[in-house]
């Protein structure tokens, strides 16, 4: 898939030609936002949060959403810009799990 590559240029001309090709899950149930996110590619993973087409709520065989994988990722500053994009995603309603750990505890 583009999203595991550098060029988000690449990915915007994908996108441009089949939005919906971002829900396309690979044999693990990733999508484009789980490979973009576990591979900290933070350009490609704002591009495809401002699609309409992007299932934020979209399940891996894992069960682990890309939130999820986010928050599994090494401390660096592209995962940590990875972590506030998708929980600003999710402060705006735009998914349906908790935003926070601490959403999780209360």
């Amino acid at each position: 898939m583009a999203v595991k590559g550098q060029s988000c240029e690449v990915v915007r001309l994908l996108l441009e030609a089949d939005a919906a090709i971002v829900m396309l899950p690979d044999k693990f149930g990733s999508t484009a936002l789980h490979i973009a996110t576990r591979k900290n590619r933070v350009e490609i993973v704002n591009e495809l949060l401002m699609l309409g087409d992007t299932n934020v709520n979209a399940l891996t065989r894992d069960h682990k959403t890309s939130l999820d994988i986010a928050e599994g990722l090494p401390l660096s500053e592209e995962s940590s810009h990875i972590r506030v994009s998708d929980t600003q995603w999710c402060s705006q309603g735009q998914c349906s799990y908790p935003a926070s750990l601490s959403d999780l505890l209360e």
